[in-house]
């Protein structure tokens, strides 16, 4: 009995190596969602992000959508941040998320960046499969003690009377806790374990 204790205990000492930080797959009645932060500019015409109610959305009926109308010219931007989150030095950062495009007039990249008091990673996703949603997973190093937060950045540098769409879904993010913190981990359950010897 004791060893099965012990053997419980060590699961949930290891459930606790990762740890859940966001999930959200944008079902809401409220946009942004709570934490959630949004914004855009150009130079001329109408764009940002909005939550996308479209039938053909993944899963269900939400997702968030970034698109222009036209008639649009020269450069815009639209920014989606996710909330703040707490990360340390040595821990892994996994971002999970879901996207397609709606409309390849134009280049349908979207740039995710991690933010701590500086621009700590970055990585341009290309995808040209309209209508298609895919599924990307990155693994990112954590180097410093920081609060974080993810941006999607749409940069589609428009000239002409043209469109851009882009759909983000269940964006999930997870914290892998670094070596030090498993150490203090592992050798708690070793001090368990001479306990019930």
């Amino acid at each position: 009995m004791k060893w099965l204790s012990i053997v419980l205990l060590g699961c949930m000492i290891s459930a606790c190596f990762a740890e859940l930080l966001i999930t959200q797959d944008f079902e809401g009645a409220t946009f942004p969602p709570a934490g959630w932060t949004t914004g855009s500019w150009q130079y001329y015409g109408t764009g940002g992000w909005a939550q996308d109610s479209d039938a053909g959305n993944h899963y269900a009926v939400g997702s968030v959508q970034v698109t222009w109308a036209p008639p649009v010219y020269g450069w815009a931007k639209a920014w989606l941040n996710t909330p703040t989150f707490n990360l340390t030095a040595g821990d892994s950062l996994n971002i999970n998320f879901d996207t397609r495009v709606v409309s390849t007039y134009l280049d349908p990249s979207i740039e995710i960046k991690l933010y701590g008091s500086k621009l700590e990673w970055h990585v341009t996703n290309t995808l040209w499969d309209q209508h298609l949603w895919k599924h990307y997973t990155y693994e990112v190093p954590i180097t410093r003690t920081d609060i974080y937060f993810i941006q999607f950045m749409i940069d589609p540098r428009m000239t002409s009377y043209q469109w851009n769409s882009r759909d983000v879904d269940n964006v999930v993010l997870t914290r892998t806790l670094g070596r030090n913190q498993l150490n203090v981990s592992s050798t708690t359950l070793g001090r368990i374990k001479s306990a019930y010897k």
